[in-house]
């Protein structure tokens, strides 16, 4: 099980062409999968994001995608790291989120930078400071907790649960697959 978040071993085109097939031929965003714009607009958000994807087994986020346009949106990686780090303290306990910068360079000459966002998995419930709620997703939606038997039930299927970066070996596997497209 991936316990550290890597994807140095796979180019940047590769990495955003996994992407462009996950959103426009693999059904889109995933139980461990979410892309954003950007991260400004949403910021205030992000920390119930990632207590949902940490709650969901772990996930991954990749910000420089426009789910209206279906196209890529360049970004200002540095900004966006510092601007979701400042987030995590609204988290508890504290996730380390772990980051991967991408530069694609487009047919014009231009570049489009993305970021992908590693969530892992922890063997406790994230709470979301801000609201005081715990989240999870279903499907490719973030949804609060809604009964204290719900959180309960949760709480002991995370006795046994694996920590780290689960999502990273489904994620791989549509990078080989993207390879062979």
């Amino acid at each position: 099980i991936p316990s550290t978040f890597d994807l140095s071993q796979y180019s940047d085109q590769l990495l955003f062409d996994t992407v462009k097939h996950i959103m426009l031929n693999r059904g889109g965003e995933k139980q461990w999968f979410e892309v954003k714009k950007s991260g400004r607009s949403q910021l205030d958000k992000f920390s119930s994001l990632i207590s949902s994807l940490s709650n969901a087994g772990g996930g991954l986020i990749y910000y420089g995608w426009d789910e209206t346009t279906k196209s890529p949106f360049n970004i200002n990686k540095d900004q966006l790291e510092g601007s979701l780090l400042s987030q995590i303290m609204f988290t508890e306990p504290q996730i380390l989120i772990e980051f991967h910068d991408i530069s694609i360079n487009e047919k014009d000459g231009s570049y489009r930078n993305g970021l992908f966002v590693g969530i892992p998995a922890f063997d406790e419930p994230i709470r979301e400071t801000k609201s005081g709620q715990y989240y999870f997703r279903s499907g490719g939606h973030r949804k609060a907790f809604s009964t204290s038997a719900q959180l309960l039930r949760t709480q002991i299927q995370f006795q046994t649960r694996q920590r780290g970066h689960l999502y990273l070996k489904k994620f791989k596997k549509l990078v080989e697959e993207t390879k062979h497209l």
